[in-house]
């Protein structure tokens, strides 16, 4: 018999300094639970996804970038790691960041470990 895992929307992979400094790694569930980004004090959201229509109003989330990557083993998301490296360091600043695909496994995971590397 198969076990299924059960993944959480959203985890903490930098601890937040109050409410800024703060890295999260979730998938789209996270990223459209709004009470959720509230409860962690995050401000700015970078999306791994193409064709999510996500989109905040400027009272839910500051600063939202999305990066249009597709699911796809040929997709080079790695031209843009200066833009996901740049967003990140850029908004740790002043607030929590949340960096999410669709599952937060793959696209999102690959940009939060380029940042750290």
């Amino acid at each position: 018999m198969l076990a299924y895992l059960k993944i959480d929307p959203m985890n903490c992979i930098i601890d937040p300094q109050g409410s800024k400094g703060g890295l999260y790694l979730g998938n789209i569930d996270a990223a459209e639970n709004i009470a959720l980004l509230k409860q962690h004090s995050i401000g700015a959201v970078l999306t791994v996804a193409a064709r999510t229509g996500l989109t905040y109003h400027k009272h839910q989330i500051h600063t939202h970038e999305v990066i249009k990557a597709d699911d796809v083993e040929t997709f080079e998301l790695r031209v843009h790691f200066p833009k996901i490296i740049g967003f990140i360091e850029e908004h740790l600043k002043k607030t929590n960041v949340l960096v999410h695909c669709f599952a937060g496994i793959s696209r999102s995971a690959t940009g939060v470990i380029a940042y750290l590397m």
